[in-house]
This record gives C-alpha cells, sequence and structure tokens, in this order.
C-alpha cells in the first residue's frame, strides 16, 4: 500500500485484509502536512527554500497560492519588496519584484527550487514571520 502526501492534510488510513482466519485490520491517522518558520529581517534575509519544489514565486509568498502547494502558509506578498536566487547554469542573478508582477521583464526568477538559496529584501523597520508548507510533492 502507498500512500501519497499529495492528501495535504491529517488522513485516516484504515486497511483490512482477508485470510484463512478473518481480518487483520490498520488504522492509523497521519498528517501528511507540515509547517517550518523563517524569520526575515529587515532589509535582507538568506533562505534555503523548504517548501514545494518548483512553487510559483507568487504563491509561496501568497500562503496557499492557486497552486496549492503552501497550505498553511501565511501572506506575506505585502512585506517583500524584491526574491533574488542565483541561477548556476547561467551564471547569473534571477529577481522576483511583487510590484513588478505585470511589467514585463521585471520578473526572471518564475519559481522557487526545494533546497535552493534565496536572499529575500522586506520592507520594515520590524522581522516577518513567514511560515510555509514543508514535506510536499
Amino acid at each position: 500500500i502507498k500512500v501519497s502526501n499529495s492528501l495535504l492534510g491529517v488522513t485516516n488510513v484504515l486497511t483490512i485484509a482477508k485470510d484463512d482466519e478473518g481480518n487483520i485490520g490498520f488504522d492509523r491517522v497521519i498528517d501528511f502536512s507540515s509547517t517550518m518558520s523563517y524569520t526575515l529581517t529587515f532589509r535582507w534575509s538568506l533562505i534555503t527554500w523548504a517548501g514545494a519544489n518548483d512553487i510559483p514565486v507568487m504563491d509561496a509568498i501568497k500562503g496557499t497560492g492557486s497552486s496549492g502547494k503552501n497550505p498553511g502558509g501565511n501572506d506575506i506578498s505585502a512585506s517583500v519588496t524584491a526574491i533574488y536566487g542565483w541561477n548556476a547554469a547561467a551564471q547569473q542573478w534571477l529577481g522576483f519584484f511583487p510590484a513588478g508582477v505585470n511589467v514585463p521583464g521585471a520578473n526572471d526568477l518564475t519559481v522557487l527550487k526545494t533546497g535552493e538559496a534565496y536572499w529575500i529584501a522586506i520592507t520594515g523597520p520590524s522581522s516577518v514571520t513567514w511560515t510555509i508548507a514543508t514535506n510536499i510533492n
């Protein structure tokens, strides 16, 4: 039996197998979703993305977003001014600017990749706690 973590939530797994002596049952409640938090400080913070791989940047900073890959996340989009990630293959920095979403050519960082590092700039003066979903495929 394989239970996919794409269920993204608390799931009750009930399995019953029959043999010559009767039924053998297994019943387990599994929580497939887990979260973690980053504390982003005024100006710049360096993080390693631990959320869903290839999640659109706007979905990541908005919380759940339309991709549904960040359940339990919170919306920090009003605090983020820029996100930069390094593209090793092209040897260049890619940027995302929430205020420039509709500006052609302004955003060449389109997705966040699990395990990659990103510089995130926020408005101040206070820090921002960013909660994201982890263990998401």
